[in-house]
């Protein structure tokens, strides 16, 4: 009696953990639209250009001329992209109101 109450305790344990396995509905990761991730890190990456770029020209390295033409592309394509953010649903990232702030982040 003892040996069917220990096997019946293991198998309840055994189907409770491994229940998220064997789970019908995807995996939340799997849901994630690979369009909406690239468009994310597409607006990341021209966020870091444009500083940079702000950056080559305060330091002297980029005269000024080719930093509004280079700056006017970025700004275009930024927009694009927020823009195709925008139709999926997807808000920008919240910036905190302290710089000091996101600079730690």
């Amino acid at each position: 009696m003892t040996l069917v109450l220990l096997g019946l305790l293991a198998a309840a344990s055994t189907v409770w953990v491994l229940q998220p396995i064997f789970r019908a509905e995807a995996a939340p990761s799997s849901r994630v639209d690979p369009t909406a991730l690239r468009l994310q890190e597409r607006r990341d990456q021209l966020v870091l250009a444009l500083a940079e770029l702000d950056f080559e020209r305060d330091a002297g390295k980029l005269a000024e001329a080719e930093h509004r033409e280079i700056r006017g592309r970025l700004l275009v394509e930024a927009a694009e992209v927020t823009r195709a953010l925008d139709e999926r649903g997807i808000a920008p990232p919240e910036r905190s109101k302290d710089p000091s702030k996101d600079e730690a982040a």
